[in-house]
């Protein structure tokens, strides 16, 4: 058996499409210290199924891909590849939904703004206006414009400092 075999394993058995990791959980799943370069250097948790980072063929085989790290915090979210779908709910076509979207995540101290036709916001846990829960630990939260505050995201982050992004998909497609 391969060194990261186990974490492949653990993805496989993974029932979300998200997971946030601490190094220190890696460790045990894998039974063996991540090598230095992991706390030391970004490219070590890049997504490649071809190269010479076997521990990216474990997680990128199993379909899953990093999503966001922080070597400095010891933590790496993980998502499922394909996971984020175009915005197809019911309950969003049904009330034929045209408001921008924020999504605030916690391990990232970010606020992500999306546009009305961005393809990146879930179909699936939001309530009707687009406010709701989506990811594992309760560390992703989404607002619809009509709902979001800085109190409720300052609440949400635990009074920690974020940012104010645009969606990469959003961001591409402004022209």
């Amino acid at each position: 058996m391969a060194k990261y075999d186990p974490l492949g394993k653990y993805f496989e058995g993974h029932p979300g499409d998200e997971i946030t990791l601490s190094f220190q959980e890696l460790e045990r799943i894998l039974d063996a210290k991540l090598p230095p370069s992991a706390y030391n250097y970004r490219a070590w948790w890049a997504n490649e199924k071809v190269g010479v980072h076997v521990s990216a063929k474990a997680w990128m085989g199993a379909a899953w891909k990093v999503d966001t790290v922080n070597q400095s915090e010891h933590w790496v979210r993980f998502v499922r590849q394909g996971a984020t779908t175009k915005m197809q709910s019911e309950s969003f076509q049904s009330q034929d939904h045209k408001e921008t979207m924020f999504t605030a995540n916690r391990p990232n101290k970010t606020v992500v703004i999306h546009k009305p036709e961005c393809r990146e916001i879930p179909k699936e846990g939001l309530d009707a206006c687009g406010c709701g829960n989506t990811g594992g630990r309760g560390n992703q939260r989404w607002w619809c414009e009509r709902h979001i505050t800085a109190e409720k995201v300052d609440e949400f982050m635990n009074g920690r400092h974020w940012a104010i992004l645009m969606c990469d998909v959003c961001f591409r497609e402004k022209d």
